[in-house]
């Protein structure tokens, strides 16, 4: 006899819910990921372009560097904002997903149980089977002595 776990199509969309909601997840995480690497590269820039400056250098040149450094600061807040606003996102995705997982992992705790149980019943089956199989043999045995010995 086989094992065959009843709940087994339940368990296979618990594992397919989990993928796609770590799927989700790692996209978020990605963005996330590149909004933080454009702050940082912002951020480098404008301290070169602050680096830049030298007291030589003409009022225009300075109000040019100044509106650049400006923009360059405006840019990394708006990108902070989609930032913070991502995190956020990937909260609720990693929330999702680690409902999933628990969801799987419960169902994943009832077929290795169900198994268990299965295994346990399939020995036990099998050893009265041999109990049966040797208590036939020993009462031929026996039989078989009377029938000569008589």
């Amino acid at each position: 006899m086989r094992f065959r776990f009843r709940l087994e199509k339940v368990l296979e969309l618990r594992r397919w819910e989990e993928k796609q909601a770590e799927l989700v997840l790692a996209a978020i995480t990605g963005e996330c990921f590149n909004l933080q690497r454009q702050i940082t590269s912002i951020q480098e820039e404008r301290l070169s372009a602050l680096s830049r400056r030298r007291t030589q250098d003409s009022v225009t040149v300075l109000l040019s560097l100044e509106a650049y450094t400006q923009r360059l600061t405006k840019l990394v807040e708006t990108i902070q904002v989609n930032l913070d606003q991502k995190l956020l996102e990937r909260e609720a995705a990693q929330k999702k997903y680690l409902e999933a997982q628990t969801k799987r992992k419960v169902l994943d705790k009832v077929e290795e149980k169900r198994r268990l149980e299965f295994k346990k019943a399939e020995f036990q089956r099998e050893t009265k089977r041999q109990d049966d199989l040797n208590t036939a043999a020993f009462v031929r045995k026996m039989k078989a002595r009377e029938g000569s010995g008589g």
